[in-house]
């Protein structure tokens, strides 16, 4: 009788420390890298949001990540900042009009939609300095967040066929499991650009290859074989 008094104790006391100890915490849900999160080492390029490896070719240097960066958050606040714009009126001085509600006639335009649109990577043979370097031959990989008017690599390779010859016209091809759309045009500049793009997730992903010759263009499309994703 005994034993059992103090086995039914013991389970009372067990029950009582199990009451006061508190859940255990939620783990927290690690968000995932910025879309522009990206680095070059070596000659080996790596998305940390898209898992995407890339190749560079020989002797190439793409531009530092934190310029590449920095030239991201500057194109965004270029769209970011509001504008402000003087409306005259259209009607004759003789005919009095309303006065504004603020007391001036100067009318706040409405900001536009930020892009999420980012440069994963920029490098050419020297190097560049920023985004706006328009060296030639370079690379440029990027990511363009999907909207209705353009959702697809269809839709992205449809503007840029409208802005040269299409030397090559738009086709599906597949790189690592991956489906890309590729189309090569020589602008009305003369310059060869060949672009791929592919869809991931809420993204377009794409690269542009722009060279000063269709040779130097089809040597660095075989680059293109070094594409991989984890």
């Amino acid at each position: 009788m005994r034993y059992q008094l103090a086995l039914a104790a013991l389970f009372v006391i067990a029950a009582a420390v199990s009451a006061q100890e508190p859940p255990p915490a939620a783990s927290a849900s690690v968000p995932p890298p910025a879309v522009d999160s990206a680095s070059v080492t070596g000659s080996e390029f790596v998305s940390d949001r898209f898992k995407l490896h890339y190749r560079l070719p020989d002797g190439w240097k793409a531009l530092s990540d934190a310029t590449r960066v920095a030239d991201n958050q500057r194109y965004r606040d270029q769209y970011a900042h509001p504008v402000y714009v003087n409306v005259p009126s259209s009607k004759s001085k003789s005919v009095p009009t309303k006065p504004a509600a603020n007391g001036n006639a100067t009318h706040r335009a409405k900001a536009p939609v930020v892009p999420e649109n980012y440069c994963l990577m920029a490098a050419s043979p020297n190097g560049m300095s920023s985004l706006d370097d328009a060296v030639l031959p370079r690379i440029n990989i990027w990511a363009d967040q999907r909207v209705p008017t353009v959702d697809s690599a269809e839709d992205h390779i449809r503007m840029l066929k409208a802005r040269g010859e299409v030397l090559l016209a738009p086709a599906p091809l597949s790189l690592a499991a991956h489906t890309f759309v590729r189309i090569d045009v020589l602008q009305a500049n003369g310059i060869y650009h060949s672009q791929f793009v592919t869809v991931a997730g809420d993204y377009l992903v794409g690269f542009d290859l722009y060279a000063a010759t269709d040779e130097q263009l089809m040597a660095m499309v075989q680059t293109m074989q070094s594409v991989h994703f984890d």
